[in-house]
């Protein structure tokens, strides 16, 4: 029995990670998001979208560098993304 819930719990935290770093996201709260998308990536890896958001949380706190790193790291996987060629180009 604990295994399986230990189990459900460890599938759960990615979800939940992303889930509440897109509702932080969407209220404007750019600095609560950012741990919260680092968490998901522990689980769920290194992703285009991961690195996407990351890049836009950075880019609204005005750390610049970090957005263009991980902007630049989403390039790398979606080269072809519009709104991320945007972006880089207002930084």
């Amino acid at each position: 029995m604990r295994t399986w819930l230990l189990l459900l719990w460890l599938l759960s935290v990615p979800v939940w990670s992303q889930t509440s770093a897109l509702e932080s996201m969407q209220k404007g709260e750019w600095n609560e998001a950012v741990p919260l998308l680092l968490e998901s990536e522990k689980f769920e890896g290194p992703g285009a979208n991961l690195y996407y958001n990351l890049g836009l949380c950075y880019q609204r706190i005005h750390d610049l560098g970090r957005a263009r790193a991980y902007y630049q790291a989403s390039l790398q996987r979606t080269p072809w993304n519009p709104s991320l060629h945007k972006n880089l180009a207002l930084l």
